[in-house]
């Protein structure tokens, strides 16, 4: 992404500021080059015309031209007119529809292809702020009414006639609160799936960026600038999964799929999600437990993300060069698990809401290492999942802070308490034939050198017709299609090649920015024997290519489930 790209990425998200969006919007006008910028919202009540969104200009030139190009934008895509500009004078006209929203720019020869890839987050900011106007409109004239329906009922108190047509207007009064409710759950409900979007669209990019860094891995490449880039990619991927992980939460649509673990084992899968904070700050993790006898009932995946956003939150808040200790045991019948870190400490008053969504207390910025103030709001809504509970514990400021987690533990086997082999190296790959299909040309052309590097025989297709043209040079064991294919989606092509492959069809992986369950439901419906979400974890990947199922499940749970 070019400086300007990145410029012009920072103007359209500032536009969802809806106090500056006319200050965001000129200087976004002026970096296009453009004399005067427009942005319109499809109004239902208006069978659909374009109005003027929220905070952007709401005077509009009149004349025939106008009212034809705002005629022509309601058809998605990309349009050109000659319009008469706010001064009188003419001047060319770019503009772009999309489905109930559209952006036209005066003075320009065509809007920056970053617009029209921004399009559906701006349509659904401004189609939301239009509903809750609308919304907040209708709240207002509920609230006239019942002012003028209770002065009605001081006046004709005497009758019951009038005491009835009181009754009446009150429950049209509900009924249009009601309404507003439902507008503004609605309203909600386009904020959540743009947030599903998001992630969506920064997954995509996300996948290459990290397959590019394993195969640099692979190829011994070591640099500091290279464990920069690898750190703060891993940081975004988990300020990615946090920003969704909250909407589902908010939503109540989150759940975990429990079984029979070991504390230690998820321990470990925790640690090393953390580990690249505490490298970086040179810090010392200390971590007591017994190797077995802590069995839970619980999801690995999400007990994990636990445990990691507590040792993540004690790196954060920690000094360069200080200890975080982990430390669990069994108290009767609950698991006890301790995070002690050696940072800032904790007033007592903020004890409680340390554990609320986007709380981030008042620490010195050069003390800060980011994040959103989404983890530990994740990890006790993670607890609570669990049937336990989790609360923190500091003597000051500047003297530490201590998390604790509790979770029901299971009665401890004879065989669990008995240390198991460790388990023998695995081999190499087998000689497996790989088709990787994927629109995004990066993504797939870096997984597939990866793979290669790995030891598999490859192929490699952009879309549905070149992976059909691919088979019949190459018959692959395996397939991995992305699902947002051009010309066919990834179901479609699995379907042709199941029937251009009828005699040996391959297996099918699915690896796609989508990931939540409804989405795993479908694939797993079409015949998929996986389900992975961008970017790819390679472990999880190649223990499915060597034919170990459900190796997907503890590496990318799904988004419904994360």
């Amino acid at each position: 992404m070019t400086e300007e790209d990145t410029a012009l990425l920072g103007l359209v998200a500032a536009l969802g500021d809806l106090e500056r969006r006319e200050s965001v919007c000129r200087e976004l006008s002026a970096r296009l080059g453009a004399r005067e910028l427009y942005v319109f919202v499809a109004d239902h009540e208006l069978d659909g015309q374009l109005v003027p969104a929220m905070g952007f200009a709401a005077v509009v030139p009149g004349g025939p031209e106008w009212r034809a190009l705002l005629e022509q934008v309601r058809t998605p895509g990309p349009h050109r007119a000659r319009v008469r500009t706010r001064e009188g004078d003419e001047d060319d006209a770019v503009a772009y529809g999309y489905d109930g929203w559209a952006i036209v720019a005066v003075g320009l020869d065509a809007l920056p292809e970053l617009i029209s890839k921004m399009a559906p987050m701006m349509k659904a900011m401004v189609q939301a702020e239009h509903r809750v106007r609308i919304a907040g409109a209708e709240v207002d004239l509920a609230q006239q009414n019942a002012r003028r329906f209770t002065a009605l009922a001081r006046a004709l108190e005497a009758t019951r006639a009038d005491l009835e047509q009181t009754l009446r207007a009150h429950e049209r009064q509900a009924q249009q609160l009601d309404l507003a409710r439902v507008e503004a759950e609605e309203a909600t409900r386009v904020k959540d799936d743009f947030l599903a979007m998001l992630g969506h669209e920064l997954r995509n990019p996300l996948a290459p960026i990290v397959t590019a860094l394993e195969l640099l891995d692979v190829e011994g490449a070591d640099s500091r600038e290279l464990r920069v880039i690898d750190r703060q990619v891993r940081h975004l991927q988990r300020l990615v999964d946090d920003l969704l992980d909250v909407a589902r939460i908010a939503r109540g649509a989150i759940s975990i799929a429990t079984e029979r673990v070991e504390l230690r084992e998820v321990a470990v899968h925790a640690v090393d999600m953390a580990s690249p904070l505490l490298e970086e700050k040179r810090q010392t993790l200390v971590m007591r437990m017994p190797e077995h006898g802590l069995p839970l009932d619980a999801d690995p995946a999400r007990f994990a993300q636990v445990i990691a956003n507590l040792l993540i939150n004690a790196a954060r808040y920690s000094p360069e060069g200080a200890q975080v200790t982990l430390r669990a045991d069994r108290e009767d019948d609950r698991v006890h698990l301790r995070v002690e870190d050696e940072g800032v400490g904790l007033e007592p008053d903020t004890l409680e809401r340390i554990f609320d969504r986007f709380r981030q207390e008042n620490i010195a910025f050069d003390r800060s290492h980011g994040g959103l103030g989404l983890g530990l709001a994740i990890a006790r809504s993670l607890v609570e999942l669990h049937r336990g509970r989790i609360w923190a514990e500091s003597d000051g400021l500047q003297r530490g802070a201590v998390f604790h987690v509790e979770v029901p533990a299971l009665e401890v086997s004879e065989a669990e308490m008995t240390p198991r082999p460790a388990d023998a190296p695995s081999d190499a790959p087998p000689n497996v034939r790989v088709l990787v299909v994927d629109d995004n040309e990066d993504a797939a052309t870096m997984l597939t050198v990866l793979l290669q590097k790995r030891g598999y025989e490859t192929c490699t297709a952009f879309d549905g017709p070149g992976a059909l043209g691919a088979v019949r040079a190459f018959e692959p064991d395996v397939a991995i299609l992305d699902i947002g294919l051009p010309v066919m989606d990834g179901y479609e092509l699995a379907e042709h090649l199941r029937e251009r492959l009828a005699s040996r069809p391959p297996r099918f992986i699915a690896l796609t920015g989508y990931g939540q369950a409804s989405d795993r439901r479908r694939t797993a419906e079409a015949g998929f024997e996986a389900h992975l979400v961008k970017p790819v974890d390679m472990r999880a990947l190649e223990a499915l290519l060597a034919g170990r199922h459900g190796a997907s499940d503890a590496s990318a749970p799904s988004d419904e489930a994360r």
